[in-house]
Formats: C-alpha cells, sequence, structure tokens
C-alpha cells in the first residue's frame, strides 16, 4: 500500500502530513476519546439523575449533536474538499471560512436559542426548554472545532485534528461530571459542553492560523461556486441524516407513554455507537486521501484504499457484534446499573444496526470523495422514508425493541445501497475472503462467550477474553499476518 499511502513523495509540505493509515489511527484515537467523554457524562448522568431526567439530558444531547452537524454541512464539506484536492487552495479557503461559516454558526445558536420553546413542545416536554437555551450557547463554540478539525483534516494534519478533538473530549467530561455531582442537574451536563467548545475552538483557530503562516496565499476563483454547490447537496443531506441516525431515539420519546422508555433505549443507543470512533477516524482519513488520489487521476490507488477500508470495518465489528451479542445485559448493568436491564435486549439488536450504519458512513464519504455527493443525498432521502415507516409501525408494534429493529433495518438497506454505488462509480467492494474469516472467528468467539457468564467487572475481563481469541483467529486464519501488523506500525510512525 506503499505506493497508495504515501501520494506525495515531492511535496515537502505533505510528507510532514500523514498516510491514510496514520490518519486512520489517529483520527480514529480521538473520536475515541471523544465518544468515551461522552459516554462518561451519561454515565454519570444515568446514575445521578431519575431516569425521566436522564431521558430529558439525552434527548437534549441528541438535539445539539444534530445542530452541530448541520453548522457543519453548510460551508464546511466544499472547503474541504477543495483543499483535499490541493492544499495550496487552504489560504483562499480559510478566508472564506471566516466570512461565511462563522455567519453560519452565529444564526444556528440563534435560532436554536429563539425555538427552544416551541422544540420542547415538540417533544411533549416543557422542561426541554432550559436544556435548549443553554445548549445554544456550545453551537457558535464547537462550530469552531468542527472548522478547525476538517480543515486540519483536508491538509492531512492529522495529529493537529486529534488535538482538537482531544481537548474538547478531556475538558467535556471533567465539568460536565463536576456539575452533576454537585447538584447542577441535566444543565450542569449540558454546560460541560459549553466550557469544551470555548477550550477547544480557541486551540482549533490557533492551529489554524499557524498552517495559514506555512502556506503561500494563492487565489482560487471558482471557491465560492463550488462551495455553494456543495453546500447545495450537502445541508439537505445532513438534515437528512441527523433526523435518521438518531430517529429511534427521538420517536421513542414522543410515541410512548412512559419517560422511562427514552432513558432505557438511549443507554442501548449509546453504547452500541461506541465502535463507531472507528468509522470517523477511517472515512476522515480516506476521504482526505482518495479525493487527493483521484485528483492525480490515480483511480486504482484509489480504489485500493477503499477496500482496505471497508476490509477495517469488516475485521472490527465482526468482533464487536459477537462479543456483545453475548454481553449485552452484563455491559448495561455494569455501565448504567440493573434499573436498565431492559435495554440488553435492545443492545443485542442495535450493535449489528450500528455495523450497517458504519458501512453506510464509509460508503457516504467514498461517494463524496468521487465527486457524487447528489447521489448521496438521494440516498439519504429514501432511508429516511424508509426509516420512518419502520419506526412508526415497529415502535408502536414491539415498543423500544421496534425501535431497535427499525434501525436494522434501515441501515442495512442503507449499507447494501452504498456498497453497490461504490462499486457502481469506485469499483471497490467488500473483500469476500475477509468477511468468511471473520465471520467464522466470530462463531467461535459467539460460542464462547455463550458459556461465559461475567457478572459486574468481570464483563471487562470477558470482552477482553474473546478478542484475543478472535484475534488469534484471524492470525491461524492468515486474515491477519505479523508482517501486516509491522508495515502498519511504520505507516503510523511507530
Amino acid at each position: 500500500m506503499a505506493s497508495a499511502d504515501n501520494i506525495d513523495e515531492l511535496d515537502p509540505y505533505l510528507q510532514r502530513g500523514g498516510t491514510a493509515t496514520r490518519g486512520t489511527v489517529l483520527l480514529s484515537a480521538a473520536q475515541a476519546c471523544e465518544l468515551l467523554s461522552n459516554g462518561a457524562i451519561h454515565v454519570v448522568a444515568a446514575r445521578i439523575l431519575l431516569q425521566a431526567d436522564y431521558g430529558r439530558f439525552s434527548t437534549a444531547m441528541f438535539v445539539l449533536m444534530s445542530a452541530n452537524a448541520l453548522v457543519a454541512a453548510t460551508v464546511l464539506p466544499g472547503l474541504r474538499k477543495i483543499v483535499s484536492e490541493d492544499h495550496t487552495r487552504f489560504p483562499a479557503a480559510l478566508s472564506f471560512a471566516a466570512r461565511w461559516h462563522v455567519l453560519a454558526m452565529i444564526v444556528a445558536g440563534i435560532a436554536l436559542y429563539l425555538f427552544a420553546g416551541p422544540l420542547a413542545w415538540a417533544f411533549g416536554d416543557d422542561r426541554l426548554k432550559l436544556l435548549f437555551i443553554v445548549g445554544a450557547a456550545q453551537i457558535p463554540l464547537m462550530g469552531a472545532v468542527v472548522l478547525g478539525t476538517g480543515m486540519l483534516t483536508a491538509l492531512r494534519r492529522f495529529g493537529s485534528a486529534g488535538l482538537v478533538r482531544v481537548s474538547c473530549s478531556l475538558c467535556r467530561p471533567v465539568v460536565g461530571c463536576a456539575l452533576l455531582a454537585v447538584g447542577f442537574g441535566a444543565v450542569g451536563g449540558i454546560c460541560g459542553s459549553v466550557v469544551a467548545g470555548l477550550v477547544a475552538g480557541g486551540l482549533a483557530v490557533e492551529l489554524l492560523l499557524r498552517q495559514r503562516r506555512r502556506i503561500k496565499a494563492e487565489p482560487y476563483p471558482p471557491m465560492g461556486r463550488r462551495v455553494a454547490y456543495w453546500a447545495s447537496v450537502s445541508l439537505p443531506n445532513a438534515l437528512g441524516m441527523v433526523a435518521l441516525m438518531p430517529l429511534g431515539a427521538w420517536l421513542v420519546k414522543g410515541m410512548t407513554s412512559d419517560h422511562n422508555d427514552a432513558g432505557i433505549y438511549n443507554s442501548a443507543f449509546y453504547v452500541s455507537r461506541v465502535p463507531m470512533f472507528i468509522v470517523y477516524g477511517l472515512s476522515a482519513a480516506v476521504f482526505a486521501n482518495v479525493s487527493r488520489l483521484l485528483e492525480k487521476k490515480r483511480t486504482e490507488n484509489a480504489r485500493y484504499v477503499s477496500v482496505q477500508a471497508m476490509r477495517v470495518l469488516l475485521i472490527v465489528f465482526v468482533l464487536v457484534c459477537c462479543a456483545t451479542a453475548v454481553s449485552a445485559t452484563e455491559i448495561i448493568v455494569f455501565l448504567f446499573s440493573s434499573a436498565y436491564i431492559e435495554a440488553g435486549s435492545c443492545l443485542v439488536i442495535l450493535v449489528p444496526a450500528v455495523f450497517f450504519a458504519a458501512q453506510m458512513q464509509l460508503a457516504s464519504r467514498l461517494l463524496s470523495a468521487v465527486h457524487r455527493p447528489g447521489v448521496r443525498l438521494i440516498l439519504t432521502c429514501c432511508l429516511l422514508a424508509v426509516g420512518v415507516a419502520c419506526y412508526l409501525v415497529l415502535i408502536r408494534l414491539f415498543g423500544i425493541e421496534g425501535a431497535a429493529f427499525a434501525s436494522f433495518i434501515t441501515f442495512a438497506a442503507g449499507a447494501v445501497a452504498g456498497t453497490v454505488l461504490i462499486h457502481r462509480y469506485l469499483g471497490a467492494l467488500p473483500p469476500m475472503w475477509t468477511a468468511l474469516r471473520c465471520a467464522a472467528a466470530g462463531m467461535l468467539v459467539y460460542a464462547v462467550g455463550w458459556f461465559w457468564p461475567a457478572p459486574g467487572w468481570l464483563v471487562l475481563v470477558k470482552l477482553t477474553g474473546l478478542s484475543c481469541l478472535y484475534l488469534g483467529a484471524l492470525f491461524a486464519l492468515r486474515e491477519l499476518r505479523w508482517k501486516d501488523v509491522i508495515v502498519a506500525l511504520r505507516r503510523v510512525g511507530m
């Protein structure tokens, strides 16, 4: 993969950047830190707050995450694509962002503040209004964080992008959990995000200005036109994804009469999403490198990088699905207490659903890299229609487990459709032999885990043991080789 990974051998600036392998490792580690910080807040909130209050807190967090995603989908997608293709366009892109991205951040914050009351009414819970008002303050701040990570990743400055994410992730749980512990309730947890945005946003701005001083400014006349086009397709797509990803959690909150159901379902939903840190880091690094490769007309290398990315997802998520399936209730009780034991059955269904969501997310990024954001938008709209129908029917029939089944069906359809489209436009497919070997190793993990009870903290031992068994099986099946590990470590820089 050397020729596909090190794509700018003659460019001194990009030689100091990073390979796709290095980017995947660094960004995945930073994303893991972010998810763990979110998990820490949710675990502490679930243990300190009443179930109904935790349901409100988790619902408010979903809304804030969605608002941040919308801000990131206005100006940034086009700028990220433009800079990924050619780093010399960065100064012009940063100047453009200083005008229009900042405006989008401010407008989004004001909009949430003004619509806090109607939004709380839509959820059928007036006590959400204060949480939305407090959360509105973090939207402009997190917009700076998103700009920093997106642009630094486009420059393949993966270490700097990861540093911004990690600083945000460290501040959020420290402040949020402290305020929860001293009695500020759900509002205190939301304040943790405000402080984290302030710290990490300032760091992001400093790192962007530092890169700006290193690159000679050159005009890029198509900037406005290309950014406008990408915004026209990325913003509707983000709206669809913002609605689609947490749709089950939102509808459980609105369609069930028991406020405890939202807290129970959300606990399973958050646990199931923990492995997504890998796909976020992987897809961001792959997008930057595939965009650059395609700009240089190196389609074969771009295809190879894409196939390897899908291989990584298969290896990781087959383990996650099998190990979680035989430990779901134990994981939920260990993290959230026995009051959330009903979430175990939802987690068993949601983890494979998130596996499909991961493949869908990677396919979405690859469609953007091959200049097909319009196709991505059509796919998202179709999945949103499928998801709404499934959730409305299955939640009424089966409650929170119906919501989990609806997620499984929707994301499975998205993964299949996304994979077909990537094959059409890039010629890449998940490696079949990898899938078969991972399935064999996963069946072994499931069989062993079925006869291994692990109450309390022993579930950590069980999950560690099952992971080692899975990796050992993959080495025995020759899916993994020590020379591959050594090469990967060299690319990471270790």
